[in-house]
């Protein structure tokens, strides 16, 4: 059975998530830097498969990381490059040969290549349900236009937080702090500060940290 869902793969509740990812060993925009954030270990491991060439495009590659099964699904050779529809499915197909095998009951995919891609939604939507269909268990495809629950409780908690001690802890200037200050009031996903430019990827990371774990050092708790 397959649904399409307007959340992420984190939302899904599915039993393995899939992550896109580039043979190259970069984790660093869109849903693979989601992935990176949220599962570190994961990361270290891929970059290291990377390093010693063992990621090709057309295959996929399973993972249990700190109780979640994920694939890392390349859809792209290199991070600045277009991915390409040969790849989707080649790496549908291998999905379909080896799901059994990785002992999956429910996968979510999101729209492969399309978001920093260059493929059409609409299309991938399509593909994935043509390749899959047959296959035994629930899939869901995740559009990833509205953020899962761990994502909505950090967009909250970094609108009730003190915004002028979070622009101390990143040493922003006082124009960064304004546009900080703008954010808090607008954000709706936490990948805007990114995106709009509020933070570079670095800082980015740390801030993410912080809402991800609760844990924001020197200054005061979240309410």
């Amino acid at each position: 059975m397959i649904k399409v869902i307007p959340g992420s793969v984190f939302a899904s509740n599915a039993d393995c998530i899939i992550n896109t990812v580039n043979c190259v060993g970069v984790m660093g925009k869109g849903l693979a830097l989601e992935f990176a954030l949220r599962y570190p270990k994961l990361e270290e491991i891929y970059k290291e498969q990377c390093k010693n060439h063992e990621i090709k495009t057309g295959n996929l590659y399973f993972y249990e990381v700190d109780g979640q099964k994920i694939i890392n699904f390349p859809t792209k050779f290199h991070f600045a490059k277009p991915s390409q529809i040969e790849w989707i499915e080649q790496g549908l197909d291998c999905f379909a040969t080896n799901y059994k095998k990785w002992n999956i009951k429910s996968i979510a995919f999101p729209l492969l290549g399309a978001r920093n891609g260059g493929l059409d939604s609409n299309f991938i939507i399509d593909l994935i349900t043509k390749k899959l269909a047959k296959l035994d268990i629930q899939i869901f495809i995740c559009l990833n236009k509205e953020p899962d629950q761990k994502e909505i409780e950090m967009v909250n908690n970094f609108k009730s937080c003190d915004i002028v001690q979070l622009a101390e802890q990143l040493n922003l200037n006082a124009k960064k702090l304004n546009e900080l200050k703008a954010m808090q009031h607008s954000m709706n996903k936490f990948e805007d500060l990114l995106s709009n430019k509020v933070v570079d990827s670095k800082k980015y990371k740390i801030v993410y940290n912080y809402f991800y774990t609760n844990q924001l050092p020197a200054f005061r708790p979240l309410v």
